[in-house]
């Protein structure tokens, strides 16, 4: 597969910026970077345009989405979405595979992992612009699982104008570089993993109510909110789905809006001495079953 490829995002060249980053925080060690992170978003569509490879926010969105179902396989997520800056002079981050915590493992045929690196401002190596080491990928797959990488080539600084979208396979040695200018290089970097994979954003408990009601069924799955057979289940509810887009056994949307309304209501211990009143109870997992037969019945009668 290619290491790295450049697409173009078409928001981020309007005139007034959907996406305003400020203050952003970082540190190394003990010493600071920066004070505090802090989003503008006048848009949040943009994220969610993003994460769907919505053509209308991502110009080569339908070109990316096809290059990550082929490489991480149909029905892969979305695992975090983080801002990265650096403000000037100060040190560069330590060489890093985004994959590591599969580590001592190491995934031979293709990575598990790839990001999605969206620039807003052009970058290069005045700026710091993401320090990356051309092929190391190939040393890190043939030292395999715990073996010795050997001597790597030096790393090279990102060259990419605003706008572009790179991606790289996660098993790339990478980290931020060294910026030498007055202006905070910034960067946001979205990664993208197997289904199987737990991500490292819970976005079950952490996207907006309002967010989660109006999500596609698209943006639900790659947020984690569609289940399957080998994860992601609640109470049970998804065991038997194969984790596809908006599979109708298998969307944990219905738990999700009844934590948020307060209405959850989770099997406790039952047992043949419980009161009527007790295994009446408007148990949430009762009404996710019911509602999915409902839709799927639905669905069958057109």
């Amino acid at each position: 597969m290619a290491i790295i490829k450049k697409f173009r995002i078409k928001s981020f060249k309007q005139k007034k910026p959907i996406l305003k980053l400020e203050n952003i925080s970082l540190s190394f060690g003990n010493r600071q970077i920066l004070e505090n992170i802090n989003f503008e978003i006048n848009k949040g569509e943009i994220f969610r345009g993003c994460i769907e490879q919505d053509p209308s926010f991502v110009q080569a969105g339908l070109l990316i989405e096809s290059f990550l179902n082929e490489t991480l396989g149909k029905g892969w997520i979305c695992h975090s979405f983080l801002a990265n800056g650096a403000e000037k002079g100060y040190y560069p981050q330590v060489l890093h595979l985004d994959q590591s915590p599969l580590s001592p493992w190491i995934t031979q045929e293709a990575p598990a992992l790839v990001n999605t690196l969206y620039i807003p401002q052009d970058v290069n190596e005045v700026n710091g612009g993401t320090l990356i080491i051309p092929g190391s990928h190939k040393n890190i797959i043939k030292a395999g699982s715990n073996g010795e990488v050997g001597k790597l080539p030096p790393a090279i600084n990102l060259e990419a104008r605003a706008g572009t979208v790179m991606l790289f396979d996660g098993r790339l040695l990478h980290g931020t570089g060294v910026n030498h200018t007055d202006e905070i290089r910034f960067v946001a970097a979205m990664s993208n993993v197997k289904s199987w994979m737990r991500s490292q954003e819970n976005w079950i408990i952490s996207v907006d109510p309002k967010i989660i009601e109006s999500a596609s069924p698209k943006l639900l799955h790659r947020m984690g909110m569609q289940a399957a057979t080998y994860g992601g289940t609640i109470e049970g509810f998804g065991m038997g789905a194969s984790g596809k887009v908006n599979e109708i056994h298998g969307s944990t949307k219905y738990f999700r809006e009844a934590f948020d309304s307060g209405d959850y209501i989770r099997v406790g211990e039952l047992s043949p001495r419980s009161s009527k009143k007790e295994l009446q109870k408007n148990y949430t997992l009762k009404g996710a079953v019911k509602q999915a037969k409902q839709k799927a019945k639905s669905k069958a009668s057109k």
